[in-house]
């Protein structure tokens, strides 16, 4: 049996302290900061549920496809169709709100809203957040949709 030293300890210590500080090139401190400086990326329908009742002028983007969102949709939502945001080099002239706007961005199930988002923030609708559940989740909740 190996004798594990003080020595060894130390060392093997020091390099998973090295590897966990260190992994993919971010310390420990840049990690916590990112995360603590990053918008809120997705919130759950009984928020949504609210905001949309409470704000008149509320920000609503429906990315599902063009029949999908014929087919019925939650009220004051716009469409811009993710296939379209993913095919475009210019996301603006899709949206038809401003960078600044709080966008809840909604689908079916909350993908995609999810997926357009990651877009849309790379064009800096830094605001926006996805609806957890989307549409199905508004529905399921007693909410009437319009078409």
């Amino acid at each position: 049996m190996t004798k594990i030293t003080t020595q060894k300890i130390k060392i093997l210590l020091g390099v998973l302290l090295f590897s966990v500080v260190y992994c993919n090139g971010n310390t420990v401190s840049n990690t916590n900061t990112d995360t603590a400086n990053k918008p809120q990326a997705e919130i759950n329908i009984n928020e949504f549920i609210a905001a949309h009742k409470s704000d008149e002028n509320i920000k609503v983007l429906d990315v599902r496809e063009s029949n999908e969102y014929a087919s019925g949709h939650v009220p004051k939502a716009k469409p811009a169709p993710l296939s379209e945001i993913k095919n475009s080099a210019n996301i603006e002239k899709l949206i038809p709100f401003s960078k600044e706007d709080k966008i809840y961005v909604i689908c079916r199930s909350g993908k995609r809203s999810m997926a357009a988002l990651q877009i849309m923030r790379g064009f800096g609708y830094s605001n926006s957040v996805s609806v957890r559940g989307g549409t199905l989740a508004w529905i399921d909740a007693g909410n009437e949709i319009e078409k």
